[in-house]
């Protein structure tokens, strides 16, 4: 087998690794896996040769940009993160692992000049991500139409939150995005997205006995209860004024068939009801959701009309004999592109219902904060 190739067309079901100028194909093991619950993307490739002459010429080193190919579709950009080499007196075995260039969001720490005294301001999420990528040479977009704005839950001005040097800028992108109601995680140009649920559709989904070589479901009631209370424990936080234990109306899952209740407590620093709601909501959604994920091997990495799996996309379910029918689309969650010489060419994906990737909601606001003017006050004490 020839291990270094240079291709124009690249055949079916070949995987190139485009790293120093080169295109690296002829791996016996391949797994490159994306997925719509943070980032990064990530691969994992090998080699084992015989003779160690053609592994030898891989010459890729940890650090390098590079780009995985799928058939000639790109579905990673990123960076190498690990070259390991092993060698025997009958093989020679190469090991590559890398991530996509979001991975630089993820490892590394906010810079004191993105702070302004230990805060963030900010009118829109994509205006901040932007702001925040730019040093790592990443982009973000949104697919929702806009700009993502954000803006206090209470009084005028920009959104401003307390941040820390120790924290990632995913950290702190990914906590905008819970406010603002969408998920974010990277594309196959290893830039930021945001979106919501369900941005697309696949041009066909998965059937026992047509491409799904193996399928699991779970049915679970452990996790799932039957009245959601949202409560506020104590407002006010940092001043002389609270209020303990709340009670808003409960939010219900039909589904339990016996009285099982659960506290949702609202950590929010002002009164009202509509984010203590939401969050009861988002829980009984989520439970709801997660208690019936499916995992399955498909024979394919496209669907029929040859698109690559793309997390984040609605596919048909038809497995009757997991109690899904065909009316049940699903979203992908995660799909790992895979190959070895024990199985061949597959695609192990994760899917579940759309609830079940809704983004928890979440409350940003300054370290002080009085809610009887809904500013921040300066000097240690609350205004009154």
């Amino acid at each position: 087998m020839n291990a270094i190739t240079r291709t124009t067309a690249a055949p079916r079901n070949v995987l190139i690794l485009r790293a120093n100028g080169r295109d690296i194909s002829g791996w016996q093991s391949i797994r490159v896996t994306r997925r719509m619950l943070g980032c990064p993307s990530d691969f994992d490739i090998g080699l084992t040769e015989r003779y160690p002459t053609e592994a030898s010429a891989i010459l890729v080193e940890p650090g390098q940009p590079c780009q995985v190919l799928l058939d000639g579709d790109v579905v990673l950009t990123g960076y190498i993160d690990r070259y390991a080499g092993a060698v025997s007196p009958r093989e020679h075995h190469v090991r590559i692992v890398g991530r996509s260039k979001c991975e630089d969001l993820v490892d590394c720490h906010i810079t004191s000049d993105q702070l302004q005294g230990m805060q963030i301001f900010t009118t829109s999420l994509l205006e901040l991500a932007s702001k925040l990528c730019a040093s790592y040479g990443i982009k973000a977009k949104s697919l929702t139409g806009n700009n993502v704005p954000v803006a206090p839950v209470q009084g005028p001005g920009p959104l401003r939150f307390n941040a820390i040097l120790t924290e990632s800028p995913f950290e702190i992108i990914e906590r905008v995005a819970r406010y603002a109601g969408v998920l974010v995680y990277d594309d196959a140009d290893g830039n930021l997205v945001f979106a919501n649920v369900g941005t697309s559709n696949m041009a066909s989904g998965f059937a026992l006995g047509v491409n799904v070589q193996h399928a699991a479901v779970t049915y679970s009631m452990d996790g799932r209860f039957s009245e959601y209370r949202p409560h506020l424990m104590s407002v006010n936080f940092f001043g002389d004024k609270g209020a303990g234990g709340i009670p808003y109306p409960p939010v219900f899952d039909k589904g339990v068939p016996r009285f099982r209740q659960r506290i949702v407590v609202s950590e929010q620093p002002f009164p009202g009801s509509s984010m203590a709601e939401k969050r009861a909501q988002w829980e009984a959604a989520r439970r709801l959701g997660q208690s019936q994920a499916v995992r399955l091997t498909c024979d394919s990495w496209r669907d029929s009309a040859g698109t690559l799996w793309q997390p984040n996309a609605f596919a048909p379910l038809d497995l009757p004999a997991l109690k899904l029918s065909p009316s049940d689309p699903w979203v992908i969650g995660e799909v790992t592109y895979a190959m070895d010489q024990d199985r061949g060419t597959t695609a192990d994906l994760m899917l579940m219902p759309k609830d079940a990737f809704l983004p928890e909601p979440t409350i940003l606001v300054p370290f002080l904060y009085d809610p009887t003017v809904g500013v921040p006050v300066a000097g240690g004490g609350a205004a009154r």
